[in-house]
């Protein structure tokens, strides 16, 4: 059975698909080498060969699971450490592979580089992932609003990661704040018994 209010979303034109129509309309009448087309973000230059290269290679060479499988948070390991390898060589710096967090969206880069490299947030505090949660929680209901639910429930899932970190964080900062307390009571109870022995 078809269901018609999903239907609808989908078949409802977005104003950056309607720019790029326009844009293909404007390329027929006065000529594509006329026309910037800043819609959709479609390359207007072929790849270098070692970008076609690359993808040859990976289809002729890695397994189904490497080429189409979801890759850990931080990046491939071996991008990272190809990353790293090249600043190094570039810049003789020491990077190593755990010094580099692969990202998608120049926004999330800046912001993360930004707050990490000044030290404002250490990557693992627990200001950092109530940051990331509350992004996340205004991209849903942005979402949300305007009824784009596939991104809606991607954003709720990270929703979902960024509290299950933010409860590790939380639970950790605990303890540690506990053994503070603990060690201070320890040395206020052998402070006190010094004090009596040497009263008696």
């Amino acid at each position: 059975m078809l269901n018609e209010t999903m239907y609808a979303y989908g078949a409802a034109s977005s104003k950056i698909r309607e720019i790029f129509a326009y844009g293909c309309e404007r390329k027929a009448q006065i000529g594509p080498e006329n026309v910037f087309d800043f819609s959709l973000g479609n390359p207007s230059i072929p790849a270098p060969d070692a970008v076609r290269a690359s993808i040859e290679r990976s289809l002729a060479e890695l397994s189904p699971e490497e080429l189409h499988g979801y890759t850990p948070a931080p990046g491939l390991p071996a991008a990272r450490a190809a990353v790293a390898a090249s600043l190094n060589r570039r810049f003789d710096t020491a990077y190593e592979a755990s010094d580099v967090f692969m990202t998608v969206g120049a926004a999330a880069s800046i912001a993360a580089y930004y707050l990490v490299s000044s030290k404002r947030f250490a990557p693992d505090s627990l200001r950092y992932h109530t940051l990331n949660a509350s992004s996340c929680i205004l991209l849903a209901l942005a979402c949300a609003s305007t009824g784009a639910w596939p991104s809606f429930l991607t954003n709720a899932i990270f929703i979902g990661v960024g509290f299950t970190m933010i409860w590790r964080v939380r639970d950790r900062l605990a303890r540690r704040l506990l053994q503070v307390v603990r060690f201070f009571d320890v040395r206020r109870f052998l402070h006190r018994r010094q004090h009596v022995a040497r009263a008696q």
